[in-house]
């Protein structure tokens, strides 16, 4: 909850830089529809998930 989407982001793709992988974003999840998020109100977006699927090289 405390960790905003797009620094857990940030922190997966900064990682797989250092080791030399190319990460894609493939899904992103969050909380059921019967638990909205509202915009105004950073805290109610408290579940997040993130796939990624993570290539050997970067394709250089």
């Amino acid at each position: 909850m405390h960790l905003e989407t797009g620094r857990l982001h940030d922190i997966i793709r900064s990682n797989s830089r250092q080791l030399e992988r190319f990460s894609q974003l493939i899904y992103r999840g969050t909380q059921a529809p019967d638990h909205p998020v509202h915009p105004a109100i950073e805290e109610t977006e408290y579940l997040k998930a993130l796939f990624y699927r993570i290539h050997n090289n970067m394709g250089l």
